[in-house]
């Protein structure tokens, strides 16, 4: 069933909307949910997802990577990575109001599950579609979990380069 959503802004946001502009404005708003929102843009999860697994990180972390398995309805998550330059700074928990406060689109430049958008779009270019499609929870019956699974620590070396230079912008350059 087609229809028309007249809210989408996905062909403005495609041409708009940069990674270089999100961290220049996550620059803008306090550390704490710099570091979220970063964590949000590395992982690609969903806003709710992220939440969740920002706040249990210690306990689902396992050798960098967060192994999640999640499946709600249409909703599905796999496993993403944990970079390692955020990974020590996962040390304090956010709650709903705080992150939908502090990243609102006003000062993120633009809704906070953009971030997701923006995430796939550089793993599917620099990495692997089918890897980036497996760490959204767009891929994920069992066989492509025993699959996947395995094959990101193929894909680690590669993924941490990418979101190194990302990372070490926001966290590690001067304001």
């Amino acid at each position: 069933k087609w229809r028309l959503n007249t809210n989408s802004k996905n062909y403005w946001m495609a041409n708009n909307v940069s990674i270089e502009k999100i961290i220049e404005n996550l620059k803008k708003i306090p550390e704490k949910y710099q570091i979220f929102g970063l964590f949000v843009l590395v992982s690609g999860l969903r806003t709710s997802e992220a939440i969740e697994v920002f706040n249990n990180h210690d306990k689902i972390c396992r050798d960098g990577i967060l192994e999640i398995f999640t499946d709600r309805n249409t909703k599905k998550t796999n496993a993403v990575f944990c970079h390692p330059l955020l990974h020590d700074k996962i040390n304090f928990k956010v709650s709903n109001t705080g992150v939908y406060r502090n990243l609102n689109s006003k000062y993120l430049g633009c809704e906070i599950r953009y971030l997701r958008k923006l995430n796939y779009t550089l793993v599917a270019m620099k990495i692997d579609g089918m890897m980036a499609q497996f760490m959204q929870g767009r891929k994920g019956d069992v066989s492509q979990r025993h699959y996947f699974l395995p094959m990101m620590n193929q894909h680690k070396e590669n993924w941490n380069k990418i979101w190194e230079k990302i990372i070490k912008v926001l966290i590690y350059e001067k304001h």
